[in-house]
């Protein structure tokens, strides 16, 4: 992971998860080394140690450039690798695995519920970036391909009063909507937002203009927030976000009360790679229970390989106030 630099802060709190997942499912005895891969020149020294070391199977790093630097080294030495990369194509390399994920997976599996329960009309809210027209493309050519339709498509900055603006003009819309087309279920706004802080922001200004009594607000598992208002709220996730004991760890270690995906994502890598290891390290058994045909069930979905790369069922999940319901699992 990348300990230092300008993702130091991320790497070593994804490295921390990855060893909590690690050592809360041990079997048996695993020696955990942790290298800092932030530059070409740690990378470098890394590889040296890990030579020194015998090392077996390398989790992580969490960018494809990092993969690709120690790509080398782990085919000479016939070493796995399980990445939080989400890059498909670092498969070429048989010794590397993919256990990153695409969050716009997340959105799809959940626009395609909504819609098969007759939530048919969206509202998309995006942040404005360099990349959020593309975002919008892909979600809208989802939406309406598969039998929704698109009210609008909402951009804002970070700023306060954007956001105001944004939640406002959004309501006059669906008010207006709802007067030509009256809806025959409500409508979606379907939220994708990385930043708590904005998250919030959000989500007041919809809580204060009574958005979410006209609307169902809609995301994937980065919605899940802490928030004083008394929102409703469905989003992707796991049925295993409601088990106490890693929220109770997190808290008391971490001060942080609910992960976001990525930090499921790396507990979930530590916990199924410890769960395949089993008693005691062996590579053909644990591919073979890496890559059983059933699924896992992790915190960021229900995982199995399919081939070389992880994929995941989501839960669809509704938070009333401060109570989580599943209204869907398959």
């Amino acid at each position: 992971m990348p300990l230092s630099g300008p993702s130091g802060e991320q790497g070593q709190k994804l490295a921390e998860l990855i060893k909590w997942g690690l050592e809360d499912h041990l079997s048996g005895f695993i020696s955990i080394t942790t290298y800092d891969v932030a530059t070409e020149d740690f990378t470098m020294q890394a590889i040296d140690k890990m030579r020194l070391n015998g090392t077996q199977i390398i989790l992580g790093p969490l960018y494809s450039q990092n993969v690709k630097l120690l790509e080398e080294f782990i085919k000479e030495n016939n070493i796995l690798m399980i990445t939080l990369s989400n890059n498909i194509a670092l498969t070429d390399n048989q010794n590397i695995y993919i256990f990153g994920h695409v969050p716009l997976k997340q959105t799809m599996y959940l626009n395609s519920y909504l819609i098969s329960s007759g939530h048919k009309d969206f509202a998309i809210l995006l942040p404005r970036t360099r990349t959020s027209q593309n975002l919008n493309k892909a979600l809208s050519e989802f939406i309406i391909s598969s039998g929704g339709n698109v009210i609008s498509s909402n951009y804002y900055d970070s700023s306060r009063s954007s956001i105001e603006d944004v939640i406002k003009n959004l309501d006059e819309q669906i008010e207006l909507e709802s007067e030509k087309s009256d809806f025959s279920s409500k409508p979606v706004i379907l939220i994708s937002e990385d930043r708590a802080d904005v998250l919030k922001e959000i989500l007041g200004n919809i809580k204060e203009h009574g958005l979410d009594k006209k609307a169902i607000i809609a995301g994937d598992s980065r919605l899940d927030i802490e928030f004083a208002g008394n929102i409703d709220l469905v989003f992707t996730g796991s049925s295993k976000l409601f088990l106490a004991p890693l929220r109770e760890k997190s808290e008391a270690l971490l001060g942080i009360k609910r992960f976001n995906y990525l930090e499921n994502l790396a507990y979930d890598l530590g916990a199924m790679v410890s769960t395949s290891v089993g008693v005691s390290y062996d590579r053909e058994n644990f591919l073979n229970r890496l890559k059983a045909a059933n699924y896992w069930s992790g915190y960021s979905g229900d995982i199995r390989f399919n081939g070389s790369v992880a994929e995941r069922k989501y839960h669809i999940i509704k938070r009333e106030g401060s109570q989580y319901n599943i209204i869907n699992n398959n």
